[in-house]
C-alpha cells in the first residue's frame, strides 16, 4: 500500500496524504517521501512473456491462413463454404507451468545442455536422441516410446518457454 500511496499522490495529494499519515501511521509528510524505486525484472518472466507474445502471433496468423484458404467456385459450380461462414469455434487454450516433474525435467534439462546459446540453435538431433536414450528415463523405455513422449509433449516448444528450469 506504501507504493500505491506514493503513486497518487500527485493526483489525490489530500487522500494520499491522510492514508500516508492515518492508515499507513507514517509521521512525515508523503511528498517527501519520494517516488518509489521498482525491483529489477524478472528475466524468466520477461522470456515467458516473449514467448507468448510470440505464440499469439503464430495462432493469429494460423487462423488467417485458415480464413482466408477458401477455394473460389467455377462458373456454374456451387459455391463452397468458407471458414467465416461455417462459423467454426476456434480455440485454444496455453498451460503455464513453473515445475516440470519427472521425464518431463529430464527431457528438459537434456535440451537445456544441447542448446548453443550463442547459435541460439541446438545440436544435432542424434545428439539429443543419444542423451535422451542414456538418461534415466531413456533407460526404461525404448527409442519409440521416448519419440512418442517428446512429440506429445512438443517439448522444444517447452524448452523455449522454461528456459532456465528452477
Amino acid at each position: 500500500m506504501d507504493v500505491q500511496t506514493r503513486l497518487i499522490t500527485p493526483i489525490c495529494p489530500h487522500y494520499a496524504e491522510h492514508v500516508w499519515q492515518k492508515i499507513l501511521k507514517n509521521e512525515r509528510f508523503v511528498v517527501r517521501a519520494g517516488w518509489p524505486i521498482a525491483d529489477d525484472p524478472d528475466s524468466t518472466l520477461r522470456i515467458t512473456n516473449k514467448y507468448l507474445q510470440s505464440c499469439i502471433v503464430l495462432m493469429r496468423k494460423s487462423l488467417h491462413k485458415q480464413e482466408s484458404c477458401h477455394k473460389v467456385a467455377k462458373k456454374g459450380a456451387a459455391a463452397s463454404t468458407t471458414f467465416a461462414e461455417n462459423k467454426l469455434s476456434v480455440g485454444c487454450l496455453i498451460y503455464v507451468n513453473e515445475h516440470y516433474d519427472g521425464w518431463k525435467e529430464q527431457c528438459l534439462r537434456v535440451l537445456q545442455d544441447k542448446f548453443d546459446t550463442e547459435a541460439r540453435s541446438f545440436t544435432p538431433d542424434e545428439d539429443i536422441i543419444d542423451a535422451l536414450v542414456n538418461c534415466s528415463f531413456g533407460q526404461e523405455l525404448n527409442l519409440k516410446q521416448i519419440k512418442k513422449l517428446i512429440a506429445q509433449s512438443d517439448s522444444r516448444t517447452q524448452w523455449n518457454a522454461a528456459g532456465d528450469l528452477k
